[in-house]
């Protein structure tokens, strides 16, 4: 027998050298080492890279200096998978994407320094916005390397690296080329704390607490109504008054005007079928803008704009006396004047919905710009059924994202009014405004630091350009991730072919949140470059909660810190508590899973640590096939019980349910390998008179069959102690450099026997009875009584407890068998009475 080179202190297979404990931090540094040195999570891109299953990676925002077990939970569910998917013979490309461009980086940034983008120069904001970046990386990939995540870290990315900003721009220009971009003046969604527009997708709907004011307006003639309204602030915004054509109520009102309080101005009634006759007095206040029917007024109607509030969220000169107040000072100061003229009705306490930033949680509001967009509205259909053709899980999921698209409102806003991000790729002649755009053998360019391609104009002959100084939504380049992470941007047959050997990746894990974001962005990306789905699956987790139920958040601060726990239970411990929770649910943190992780760690150490100490010098699995070996009927079923136990658990890892695999798995390995079979086995090995030699010689055989393949079920849940077991003792009979890199075990019909497992029941009865009989009598474990008296209703069952009768004896701890009557003790069998003597 070779000894294993990776292990130096492994001089022996006896109880003297195998550790008692298992030291996980040693091991776990260690093991992470070994497999960073060996290059075993290593993509093999040659001439013939096999078989390939890609992974399309989650990109985290590294602006941040807390990750949370939530985020172990979720990248752990997708290892799960993917680990399997390597055993199973799959070349895994599983490169390792981090997402650091864009507005969370910028307000990090903002907030550890304590500075205003607007007072820093450009190039100094982005300098402090790298430093932050590259170091955000680094505490990721140290958590990741940490965890287990089994990544190809030699294909790491960044979204605001040169290939990233390449392809962005690449798949800018060919959008523009297309026609589906194209710069517009319209109302926009906008942040007033992060002074940028928005996409729909940035913006959550949220409960909110307010007030319904009944406020009096005065016709031109002096006829008094009251309209109601949650935004009294915005009265100066106020052009037009709407009434349904059905309400009779208010048919008087054509043609007429109506004077806005506080302000020297009237308007016009008009009359549409959307206005609710229901909601407050059944007449509607059309500012520039409220809300989104607002803008749907202005733009069906062609309604004036006055625009009263600026980009930070004040009123400007147009609202007169209130001109500088934010809007909450605002709303209080008209309020108090309204009431002070008596024109406040009514007001009612409601609940309503705001739109707010899901970045800052501030209300969202609509100004007017000119800003990029991409067409998405008159494409819907084609993405909702790009999405019929991917497979989800969990299915229910698909759900979301078909909601999502059908309740779109707006194209995609992609222009974002920062410094650290992906630049446009865009120059404007500054005496026709004429858009000019990149050449693609340019990119990545700055527009500000470069200029333009061309020395002129096309269009009117100017010499003289200006920049785009907005940057593109970070989804923008991160939508382009299964782009990114093939080498799209420099050709298809770039970096030996790569796109064409793992584009559509075959598997998008990612959080449930950011479906209407990542996910439904890479997919409009995908089909207008290559009219096909970024990918084949698409596995989609749930939250982590903290103990009271809450999603766990960096910004709340409710969160638990995953290296604390993986200091003091293990990586794979905590990858346990991750595996409760089927795809798709949300999932408590209960530090007692984690324990119970370790303690399954314990029990596979213990049970890997009896067979190890038990084998002689002489001993090699290899030297038979196992069904070459004459086994006894409670080998065959153990056996038995660990093929059906393999089968059940591949078709749950085929279908991507890893909570139910792991915990077939658990159950076998507790309740059937380690309580019975090593119960029923181990005394065996106590004999020292050679009687057993055979006996304990198969039952090796058969421990090592059983334990290594439950170490293969187990290792993409539990990669670090699998891997020490594997490399520490079995690697010395096994060729596979890595447990990781082994053949998941396949199932074999040829080793189910039926036969044992019927009589595997009758051993189990006996022995359980046995036990009890022995605590009454106060026997130690060890006390070998004289007999065993069985007393059987069937007679059948004599002619089987004859066959195994050594193997009830040992794990009985009796000196012989005698069938009598005078057992009395019955058993769960019911068949069966036994008793002891002493």
């Amino acid at each position: 027998m070779q000894k294993s080179k990776y292990v130096d202190n492994f001089t022996g297979l006896n109880s003297n050298n195998f550790p008692k404990k298992y030291d996980y931090p040693t091991v776990e540094k260690k093991i992470a080492q070994y497999w960073e040195d060996n290059g075993i999570y290593k993509f093999e891109h040659g001439a013939d890279s096999g078989k390939i299953y890609a992974v399309d990676t989650p990109p985290p925002y590294v602006s941040s200096a807390h990750l949370h077990v939530g985020h172990v939970m979720s990248y752990s569910q997708a290892e799960f998978i993917i680990r399997y998917k390597r055993m199973k013979g799959f070349n895994i490309f599983y490169p390792m994407g981090f997402d650091d461009n864009g507005l969370p980086t910028e307000r990090y940034v903002e907030k550890k320094y304590k500075i205003n983008k607007s007072k820093i120069t450009r190039e100094d904001f982005i300098d402090l916005c790298l430093k932050e970046t590259k170091a955000g990386i680094e505490t990721y990939k140290s958590l990741w390397k940490s965890a287990g995540i089994s990544a190809d870290y030699g294909l790491s990315y960044s979204t605001i690296d040169e290939r990233s900003r390449k392809t962005s721009q690449k798949s800018f220009l060919a959008l523009y080329n297309k026609g589906l971009i194209e710069k517009r003046n319209e109302p926009i969604l906008w942040c007033p704390k992060c002074r940028t527009s928005l996409a729909q997708a940035d913006v959550l709907i949220e409960e909110s607490g307010g007030v319904l004011y009944d406020i009096e307006f005065n016709s031109m003639s002096g006829k008094s109504l009251t309209i109601s309204t949650t935004r009294p602030e915005l009265l100066g915004g106020c052009v037009a008054i709407y009434a349904n054509p059905a309400d009779e109520r208010y048919e008087s009102l054509r043609d007429v005007r109506i004077k806005i309080p506080l302000y020297d101005r009237d308007v016009s009634v008009r009359y549409d079928e959307s206005v609710d006759m229901n909601y407050g007095t059944g007449l509607m206040m059309v500012c520039t803008w409220g809300d989104a029917s607002d803008v749907i007024k202005w733009k069906e109607d062609k309604l004036d704009t006055f625009m009263i509030l600026d980009g930070a969220g004040r009123l400007n000169e147009l609202s007169g006396n209130y001109s500088g107040l934010n809007v909450k000072d605002a709303k209080k100061a008209i309020v108090s004047d309204l009431r002070g003229l008596s024109l406040i009705k009514g007001e009612k306490p409601l609940v309503h919905y705001v739109g707010v930033h899901d970045r800052c949680e501030t209300p969202i509001e609509f100004i007017l710009a000119k800003q990029w967009f991409v067409k998405i509205l008159e494409n819907k259909e084609r993405f909702i059924n790009a999405g019929n053709t991917m497979k989800w899980h969990p299915e229910f999921m698909k759900t979301r994202y078909d909601e999502w698209i059908n309740n779109l409102k707006w194209d995609w806003n992609i222009s974002r009014q920062r410094f650290y991000g992906v630049p446009f790729p865009v120059w404007y002649c500054s005496d026709c405004g004429e858009a000019i755009v990149a050449d693609e053998a340019s990119i990545p360019v700055d527009p500000v630091t470069n200029p333009p391609h061309i020395d002129k104009c096309p269009k009117c002959g100017g010499k003289e350009f200006r920049p785009e100084t907005d940057v593109m939504d970070t989804w923008m380049t991160s939508s382009m991730t299964p782009f990114i992470n093939t080498s799209w941007a420099y050709g298809r047959d770039a970096d030996n072919g790569l796109f064409n050997k793992v584009y559509p990746m075959s598997l998008r894990p990612q959080a449930q949140e950011i479906i209407r974001t990542w996910l439904f962005y890479t997919v409009v990306k995908s089909i207008y470059h290559t009219d096909a789905v970024p990918f084949e699956n698409i596995m989609i987790s749930g939250w982590g909660l903290d103990r009271n139920g809450k999603k766990m958040s960096k910004s709340q601060g409710n969160f638990v810190d995953p290296e604390n726990i993986i200091a003091k239970y293990s990586a794979d411990a905590l990858r346990y508590w991750a595996s409760k929770a089927g795809l798709g649910q949300d999932l408590r943190f209960n530090e007692e899973d984690v324990v119970n992780g370790r303690r399954l760690l314990i029990k596979i150490w213990n049970a890997a640590r009896f067979l190890i100490t038990n084998v002689h010098p002489g001993f090699n699995p290899h030297e038979k096939n196992i069904t070459e070996i004459k086994m006894g009927q409670v080998d065959k079923w153990i056996i038995t019980e660990l093929e059906n136990t393999l089968k059940i658990c591949e078709t749950d890892m085929e279908s991507y349910n890893y909570s139910s695999s792991l915990r077939t798995a658990t159950d076998f390995f507790y309740n059937m390998y380690c309580d019975n079979y090593l119960e029923i086995i181990k005394n065996i090995f106590w004999e020292e008179d050679g009687k057993n030699d055979d006996r304990k010689n198969t039952v090796l055989n058969v421990m090592y069959f059983v334990s290594l393949n439950a170490l293969k079920i187990f290792a993409p849940f539990l990669p670090f102690i699998t891997e020490e077991l594997y490399l520490s003792f079995y690697k010395n009979f096994e060729n596979d450099k890595s447990i990781h890199l082994s053949a998941w075990p396949e199932f074999d019909k040829e080793l189910i026997f039926d036969d044992s497992v019927k009589i595997a029941g009758i051993l189990l009865n006996i022995l359980d009875a046995s036990r009890k009989l022995r605590t009454g009598l106060n026997l130690h474990q060890n006390h070998r009584a004289s007999k065993l008296l069985i007393k059987t209703l069937n007679p059948d069952y004599i002619e089987v407890i004859n066959e195994i009768s050594g193997d009830i004896m040992s794990a009985a701890r009796v000196r012989r068998i005698v069938f009598s009557d005078k057992a009395d003790f019955k058993t769960g069998d019911g068949a069966l009475f036994i008793s002891i003597e002493k």
